[in-house]
């Protein structure tokens, strides 16, 4: 996956995309206001509410990898920390699945009591 360079600086050079993302950045380069608004970082820059609805082809371009990477970033330090303590520090926590399970069915007893009675709502 290659990042396009004007996500990341929308104000370097524009000649090697096509003609539709050239016109609106160029359309960006000369908003004033938006060039005040990037020196907070271009996560910040793309994210703002105005962006969407003003240039709309940039901005399906870029959501897509802006929202990418930390969702992907979230997952993979999900499943590292429940490997670690699963496989390299299992001593540490003690895990006891049939007590779990026995706190399902109770709840699961119950919400069936609950239907048969039809006081669920």
């Amino acid at each position: 996956m290659v990042i396009p360079p004007w996500i990341i600086n929308p104000y370097g050079d524009i000649e090697e995309t096509n003609v539709i993302i050239q016109e609106e950045l160029t359309e960006l380069s000369t908003n004033e206001e938006l060039k005040v608004q990037f020196k907070n970082g271009y996560q910040q820059f793309w994210l703002q509410n105005n962006i969407p609805v003003t240039y709309p082809v940039l901005w399906n371009i870029a959501r897509k990898f802006l929202i990418s990477f930390p969702s992907s970033y979230l997952v993979e330090r999900g499943f590292s920390a429940v490997t670690n303590l699963l496989t390299k520090e299992p001593r540490r926590f003690k895990i006891y699945p049939y007590k779990i399970d026995a706190k399902c069915n109770l709840v699961n007893t119950q919400y069936r009591q609950l239907w048969r009675s039809g006081s669920y709502y």
